[in-house]
Protein backbone atom coordinates (compact mmCIF):
# COMPACT_ATOMS: atom_id res chain seq x y z
CA UNK A 1 0.00 0.00 0.00
CA UNK A 2 1.18 3.53 -0.87
CA UNK A 3 0.17 6.76 0.85
CA UNK A 4 0.77 10.23 -0.57
CA UNK A 5 1.89 12.48 2.31
CA UNK A 6 1.45 16.19 1.59
CA UNK A 7 3.20 18.19 4.28
CA UNK A 8 5.46 21.24 4.02
CA UNK A 9 7.03 20.95 7.49
CA UNK A 10 10.04 18.62 7.41
CA UNK A 11 9.66 17.42 10.99
CA UNK A 12 5.98 16.57 10.55
CA UNK A 13 6.77 14.87 7.23
CA UNK A 14 9.43 12.71 8.86
CA UNK A 15 7.16 11.72 11.75
CA UNK A 16 4.21 10.83 9.50
CA UNK A 17 6.39 8.89 7.06
CA UNK A 18 7.94 7.00 9.98
CA UNK A 19 4.46 6.07 11.30
CA UNK A 20 3.47 4.82 7.86
CA UNK A 21 6.63 2.78 7.38
CA UNK A 22 6.06 1.10 10.76
CA UNK A 23 2.60 0.12 9.49
CA UNK A 24 4.08 -1.38 6.32
CA UNK A 25 2.84 1.48 4.12
CA UNK A 26 5.13 3.14 1.58
CA UNK A 27 5.05 6.94 1.99
CA UNK A 28 5.19 9.16 -1.09
CA UNK A 29 6.26 12.59 0.25
CA UNK A 30 5.21 15.86 -1.39
CA UNK A 31 6.07 19.28 0.08
CA UNK A 32 3.70 21.35 -2.07
CA UNK A 33 0.22 20.99 -3.46
CA UNK A 34 1.44 21.08 -7.05
CA UNK A 35 3.92 18.26 -6.44
CA UNK A 36 1.15 16.33 -4.68
CA UNK A 37 -1.15 16.50 -7.70
CA UNK A 38 1.69 15.40 -10.00
CA UNK A 39 2.61 12.47 -7.73
CA UNK A 40 -1.03 11.47 -7.38
CA UNK A 41 -1.40 11.23 -11.16
CA UNK A 42 1.93 9.39 -11.60
CA UNK A 43 1.80 7.04 -8.60
CA UNK A 44 -1.93 6.46 -7.98
CA UNK A 45 -1.55 6.03 -4.20
CA UNK A 46 -4.04 4.06 -2.14
CA UNK A 47 -4.53 6.92 0.31
CA UNK A 48 -3.68 10.62 0.76
CA UNK A 49 -2.66 12.34 4.00
CA UNK A 50 -3.02 16.04 3.30
CA UNK A 51 -2.08 19.18 5.20
CA UNK A 52 -4.22 22.24 4.50
CA UNK A 53 -1.61 24.99 4.88
CA UNK A 54 0.87 24.58 2.01
CA UNK A 55 3.27 27.03 0.35
CA UNK A 56 1.57 27.13 -3.06
CA UNK A 57 -2.06 25.99 -3.14
CA UNK A 58 -4.00 25.04 -0.03
CA UNK A 59 -5.02 21.50 0.83
CA UNK A 60 -8.68 22.19 0.05
CA UNK A 61 -7.76 22.99 -3.56
CA UNK A 62 -5.42 19.98 -3.71
CA UNK A 63 -8.29 17.71 -2.63
CA UNK A 64 -10.58 19.19 -5.29
CA UNK A 65 -7.92 18.65 -7.97
CA UNK A 66 -7.32 15.06 -6.87
CA UNK A 67 -11.04 14.33 -7.08
CA UNK A 68 -11.13 15.88 -10.58
CA UNK A 69 -8.41 13.58 -11.92
CA UNK A 70 -9.95 10.42 -10.52
CA UNK A 71 -11.68 8.35 -13.17
CA UNK A 72 -15.39 7.47 -12.80
CA UNK A 73 -15.72 4.76 -10.20
CA UNK A 74 -12.33 5.49 -8.60
CA UNK A 75 -12.01 6.65 -5.01
CA UNK A 76 -8.90 7.41 -3.00
CA UNK A 77 -9.36 8.20 0.71
CA UNK A 78 -8.17 11.67 1.65
CA UNK A 79 -7.40 12.35 5.31
CA UNK A 80 -6.65 15.94 6.25
CA UNK A 81 -3.91 16.35 8.88
CA UNK A 82 -3.96 19.95 10.03
CA UNK A 83 -3.55 22.39 12.87
CA UNK A 84 -6.73 24.17 11.77
CA UNK A 85 -9.28 23.33 14.47
CA UNK A 86 -12.43 25.28 13.62
CA UNK A 87 -15.58 23.35 12.76
CA UNK A 88 -15.84 25.40 9.57
CA UNK A 89 -12.41 24.16 8.48
CA UNK A 90 -13.46 20.55 8.98
CA UNK A 91 -16.66 21.22 7.00
CA UNK A 92 -14.63 22.85 4.19
CA UNK A 93 -12.28 19.87 4.10
CA UNK A 94 -15.10 17.37 3.72
CA UNK A 95 -16.80 19.59 1.10
CA UNK A 96 -13.53 19.75 -0.86
CA UNK A 97 -13.42 15.96 -1.11
CA UNK A 98 -11.81 14.87 2.15
CA UNK A 99 -12.98 11.76 3.96
CA UNK A 100 -11.58 12.42 7.43
CA UNK A 101 -9.99 15.27 9.37
CA UNK A 102 -7.36 14.90 12.09
CA UNK A 103 -5.96 17.74 14.20
CA UNK A 104 -2.18 18.02 14.54
CA UNK A 105 -0.12 17.07 16.34
CA UNK A 106 -1.43 13.60 15.65
CA UNK A 107 -0.49 10.57 17.70
CA UNK A 108 0.57 7.35 16.05
CA UNK A 109 -2.36 5.61 17.76
CA UNK A 110 -4.96 7.96 16.24
CA UNK A 111 -3.28 8.01 12.83
CA UNK A 112 -2.99 4.22 12.82
CA UNK A 113 -6.66 3.79 13.76
CA UNK A 114 -7.84 6.18 11.05
CA UNK A 115 -5.64 4.51 8.42
CA UNK A 116 -6.86 1.03 9.40
CA UNK A 117 -10.45 2.25 9.11
CA UNK A 118 -9.76 3.60 5.62
CA UNK A 119 -8.04 0.33 4.68
CA UNK A 120 -11.21 -1.57 5.66
CA UNK A 121 -13.31 0.73 3.50
CA UNK A 122 -10.89 0.29 0.59
CA UNK A 123 -11.13 -3.50 0.94
CA UNK A 124 -14.94 -3.47 1.19
CA UNK A 125 -15.14 -1.23 -1.87
CA UNK A 126 -12.84 -3.54 -3.81
CA UNK A 127 -14.93 -6.58 -2.84
CA UNK A 128 -18.08 -4.77 -3.95
CA UNK A 129 -16.52 -3.89 -7.32
CA UNK A 130 -15.48 -7.52 -7.88
CA UNK A 131 -18.98 -8.70 -7.02
CA UNK A 132 -20.54 -6.09 -9.31
CA UNK A 133 -18.36 -7.23 -12.21
CA UNK A 134 -19.38 -10.84 -11.60
CA UNK A 135 -23.03 -9.88 -11.53
CA UNK A 136 -22.66 -7.84 -14.73
CA UNK A 137 -21.03 -10.83 -16.43
CA UNK A 138 -23.75 -13.19 -15.19
CA UNK A 139 -26.49 -10.82 -16.36
CA UNK A 140 -25.00 -10.57 -19.83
Amino acid sequence: MKALVVEDTRTAMQVICHYLERMGITPLPAETGSIAVEKFIAERPDMVLLDIVLPDIDGFEVARRLRQVEQPGEWTPIIFLTSMTKDEDLEAGIAAGGDDYIHKPVSDVVLGAKIRAMQRIIQMRYSLLVLTRKLDTANQ
